[in-house]
């Protein structure tokens, strides 16, 4: 949900890209380009990197939503939030851009 949630606020600016970690080889790779480069054998684990990928958020386990949301607001510039506001909003699961206007 978590994930659902800040695609609500950030999706047009980020891409959320799930790697199962079925597809990664069990060495880690010396190259950046590869995800088994930042594995580190837990499951889940969020990596997030800034505009000029580095990295700047790379933890294993459930990450509370305000962790995630001050880390995305840091790399594009934008205002902290703290309070209420920066509660996770329930998001709708169904996605309704791929549904042709009635």
């Amino acid at each position: 949900p978590t994930i659902s949630q800040l695609q609500a606020f950030f999706g047009r600016r980020t891409d959320f890209i799930p790697i199962t970690v079925d597809a990664l080889s069990a060495t880690p790779s010396p190259l950046k380009t590869d995800p088994s480069h930042y594995f580190q054998g837990f499951v889940p684990q969020t990596v997030v990197f800034d505009l000029d990928g580095q990295v700047v958020l790379n933890q294993a386990g459930a990450i509370p939503y305000a962790t995630l949301d001050g880390t995305l607001r840091q790399v594009f510039g934008l205002p902290p939030v703290d309070g209420p506001e920066r509660q996770a909003a329930p998001v709708n699961e169904v996605n309704q851009e791929l549904v042709p206007p009635a």
